[in-house]
């Protein structure tokens, strides 16, 4: 069986999230300004174009409390990627976050990243969604579809739906204490089931997010047989976490 490493096989696109991040534009128009608004009491985006010399950047929007549209009709450049805080909660992409960047891919196929502002612990955190494949992940929501897989009630992924059922195995697993993590990061639950379920069904797409240089690391998860931690040498299923480098 060829087994591709995850690491290898994303990293050109992780590289590339990390090449619009870093840019100066972005860092004052979209990621200073989003750090800003993660405890207004609504969320905030903000879309951003590929420049032939750069990136150009819409003024941030104020939106709903837990949802909102992103301003892509505003930009006089191709559509490649937006970012939006999460108002006052952590910065782990909702399910809506997943479902609607991959049907943007419709109208807007050279969308790649999807920046998640938050808040942890009073300090900002940032996720994001990055598409190396966009036909996988077209292939993905065929295998399945939003209307079976996604609540909208929550904004999260429906609980016993094919999707779900192996979502929150890996989600399970991580809140109530059966994982292991080599990362030297603190993840929250419902990364590592979207980690996990994007990696299994070989979606075309990762999920990252900032180490403490502000660096964007994929993030890995695999459903194990693990030693569970304070168990007294415990091994049962689990979930080995990991980054890449």
């Amino acid at each position: 069986m060829n087994i591709t490493d995850p690491c290898k096989k994303t990293q050109a696109s992780i590289t590339a999230a990390n090449n619009v991040l870093k840019n100066p534009e972005v860092q004052t128009k979209m990621d200073a300004v989003l750090k800003g608004k993660i405890n207004a009491p609504k969320e905030w985006s903000v879309a951003i174009g590929q420049k032939p010399d750069g990136y150009e950047v819409t003024p941030a929007i104020e939106q709903d409390s837990t949802k909102g549209t992103v301003p892509s009709s505003q930009l006089m450049n191709t559509y490649i990627a937006d970012g939006h805080s999460h108002a006052g909660n952590p910065g782990v992409p909702s399910g809506g976050d997943l479902y609607k960047m991959i049907k943007a891919l419709e109208d807007s196929p050279a969308l790649r990243y999807r920046y998640v502002y938050g808040n942890y612990g009073g300090l900002p955190e940032v996720y994001a969604f990055v598409i190396d494949n966009p036909a996988l992940a077209k292939d993905f929501v065929n295998q399945f579809p939003e209307s079976e897989n996604y609540d909208p009630k929550t904004h999260g992924i429906k609980e016993e739906s094919p999707l779900g059922k192996e979502f929150y195995r890996a989600e399970n697993h991580a809140s109530e204490g059966r994982f292991t993590n080599s990362s030297g990061e603190n993840y929250e639950s419902r990364a590592v089931g979207f980690a996990y379920i994007l990696e299994k069904y070989n979606a075309g797409i990762s999920i990252a997010k900032t180490d403490a240089n502000g660096n964007l690391k994929k993030i890995n998860a695999n459903v194990q047989q693990i030693t569970v931690p304070n168990s007294g040498g415990k091994v049962k299923e689990g979930v080995k976490i990991s980054k890449c480098p």
